[in-house]
């Protein structure tokens, strides 16, 4: 929790809409850090290229769709 609530700090100092969204995998909580939401796919996509510039980002960003 401390590591995601560190890089939504990171990311809203960026100018990012953030939140945080917690999923129990195999009996462990994880945190997992959502950006956006955004209009349509190729605005998420576009979201995804200025997260990949940030240089405090681990691993790589991905398009989720919520309906």
């Amino acid at each position: 929790k401390a590591d995601a609530d560190a890089l939504v700090k990171k990311l809203k100092s960026s100018g990012f809409n953030v939140a945080v969204e917690s999923a129990r995998v195999r009996g462990e909580e994880y945190f997992r850090v959502l950006v956006g939401p955004e209009e349509n796919r190729a605005m998420a996509e576009q979201l995804v290229s200025q997260l990949n510039r940030e240089p405090y980002i681990q691993g790589a960003p991905f398009v989720r769709m919520v309906k």
